[in-house]
């Protein structure tokens, strides 16, 4: 016998007929009438469960979705405070830029004006010290002409009274010269008169001793005599060295006078205003490391401004 397979359909209403084998035909005619209720009671039951399972299939889908929802809802809630406060956070540096914008502006203006007061200042004050210092170097150069012409006049005066003691002194040694030539005559002639008188007087001893008396007295005039020419000597060669010696200094001095006044006044002069020049590079090269520091500060200034304003547009771009 072949066995009848289940016809299974699509239509979950429709019963499943089974047909057993070696059944008996009276049991397959109650069970014809029986089939159809069961049938459709497994029917029913089966289609409930399927939409039990679908509503908890739909319940569990949508309680899923419910919960992502919350879920990105949380996520984007705090993103959009996060933005929130980051656009807060955004405006405030906004607000403190612009603040220090104004706030470099301002030091920016005071800080040019400052320069040019200072400037100005600088400019006042070196020309100031220019003329004082000119003024000073003409009345210097004044001074020194006045100083060099009563130079002059006291050197023609000096020159005067030496030549006066000059003359005062050769007159003197002529004196002294010709009153020595007529010492050392009478003592010749003394001498002479002595050698007389001991060759008259040569058999006694008194006359030896007074001769030998009269010879030391000689003696020691003439040591005398010696003695003053001597002096006379070295008085006439010191007054000849000072004398010299003060034809020289006459001579430099009036070498000095002369140099003094044809070029030793300009080069004084030159050398006075190259000093006075170099003084005042000096401080012009001061002033301008200021203004130079004064320049380096305000490009600083200038920079952050316009770091400043980069950001803040910057900022702002980002914003929008």
């Amino acid at each position: 016998m072949t066995r009848k397979e289940p016809k299974f359909d699509d239509n979950l209403t429709t019963s499943v007929s089974i047909a057993l084998p070696n059944e008996p035909v009276g049991n397959q005619s109650k069970s014809a009438l029986q089939r159809p209720a069961r049938s459709e009671n497994v029917a029913k039951s089966g289609s409930i469960w399927l939409l039990w399972l679908f509503v908890l299939a739909s319940l569990c889908v949508s309680f899923g979705t419910a919960f992502f929802g919350l879920e990105e809802a949380g996520r984007y809630q705090a993103a959009l405070a996060k933005a929130e406060t980051q656009a807060e956070d955004l405006e405030a540096t906004i607000r403190r830029l612009n603040k220090a914008q104004t706030q470099g502006i301002g030091e920016l203006a005071q800080s040019d004006a400052q320069m040019r007061k200072m400037v100005q200042s600088v400019e006042s004050r070196l020309q100031s010290d220019i003329n004082s210092d000119f003024n000073s170097l003409a009345e210097q150069v004044e001074n020194l002409k006045q100083q060099a012409a009563k130079t002059d006049a006291n050197a023609s005066k000096q020159a005067q009274t030496i030549e006066r003691i000059f003359d005062a002194s050769e007159t003197k040694s002529k004196t002294l010269k010709a009153n020595l030539d007529e010492s050392i005559a009478l003592l010749s002639e003394q001498i002479n008169m002595e050698r007389t008188r001991v060759d008259a007087f040569a058999g006694t001893r008194q006359a030896i001793i007074t001769l030998n008396e009269e010879v030391r007295a000689v003696k020691q005039l003439s040591s005398d005599l010696e003695a003053q020419i001597k002096q006379i000597d070295t008085g006439q060669g010191a007054n000849e060295l000072n004398v010299k010696d003060m034809q020289l200094t006459i001579e430099g001095i009036n070498e000095k006078l002369t140099q003094l006044a044809s070029a030793n006044n300009a080069l004084l002069g030159l050398e006075v205003l190259s000093e006075e020049v170099d003084r005042l590079s000096q401080q012009v090269s001061q002033q301008q490391q200021i203004i130079e520091a004064v320049d380096a500060s305000r490009k600083q200034l200038t920079q952050r401004i316009i770091d400043l304003d980069g950001r803040v547009n910057l900022a702002l771009s980002s914003k929008k």
